[in-house]
């Protein structure tokens, strides 16, 4: 069982990184929060000089003010960017005669459905941790005495990676439930967009006000983004990792019947 699960996964591995792809999406991120740091820092240093007199100046707290809006600026490049790496996963098996092979072979749904997650779920570390590569500089070319929380940043990129792997599992289900890749990338792109949606319902008022964002994988990061770590934000990832890999397993038995 454990070697069918890992010999997927090196397949799937194999596939994402012998193509442009990934290579792309890396320095698409790479480029993105690197432009992103920059501006929050010049704000932050702005601020600083601002308000350097000032005790109000003991509220611009490093973290919050850089680290925080950089990773949830990074979450709207994940929608755009995950159902780009998943598109391919399943949907490309069906589209090149290769499903069939799969389902003649001793492999289980389930296992094609955890092989294939565990290799998404290997190149998301590596593009967070490419993400969170970039504010470790900050913290090495500060000033001795400079305020820099590990900690925090170590929370906020555990945050990104659970989000990734959310989407992931949503790109997943979707890839795995068409025959073509474009379709499965479109499908996982809106309900990711869907997602987006529900958070800015969080801007009115009354119970749906409180209860749309709640509901959106966006809003879940903003407390790891922070700094805190919470075990409903973590819950909520689990759970939606878990529907989107049934969701996929369903969809690739239903079809390996089908076949």
């Amino acid at each position: 069982m454990i070697r069918r699960i890992v010999a997927v996964m090196k397949v799937e591995l194999l596939r994402q990184f012998t193509t442009p792809l990934v290579y792309v999406m890396a320095f698409f991120l790479s480029a993105l929060s690197g432009y992103f740091l920059i501006v929050l820092s010049q704000g932050f240093i702005e601020l600083t000089l601002k308000f350097g007199a000032n005790p109000e100046a003991a509220n611009l707290h490093f973290h919050e003010r850089i680290i925080a809006p950089l990773i949830l600026n990074i979450e709207y490049l994940f929608v755009v960017v995950i159902p780009l790496l998943t598109m391919r996963t399943l949907a490309a098996e069906r589209s090149q005669g290769s499903f069939e092979l799969l389902a003649a072979s001793l492999v289980r749904p389930w296992e094609l459905v955890c092989g294939k997650f565990l290799a998404l779920l290997a190149v998301i570390i590596a593009l967070c941790a490419v993400i969170g590569f970039e504010p470790l500089i900050l913290a090495w070319i500060a000033e001795p005495g400079s305020a820099f929380d590990y900690g925090a940043l170590a929370t906020a990129i555990i945050g990104l990676c659970l989000l990734g792997c959310s989407f992931a599992a949503v790109g997943l289900a979707a890839s795995a439930l068409t025959e073509s890749p474009a379709l499965a990338a479109g499908g996982s792109f809106l309900f990711l967009l869907f997602a987006w949606v529900l958070r800015l319902g969080g801007q009115g008022d009354g119970f749906f006000g409180q209860l749309l964002p709640a509901l959106s994988p966006l809003t879940r990061l903003e407390n790891f983004a922070i700094g805190r770590l919470s075990a409903a934000d973590s819950g909520y990832f689990v759970v939606l990792i878990g529907i989107g890999l049934m969701v996929a397993w369903r969809g690739v038995d239903r079809h390996r019947w089908k076949g």
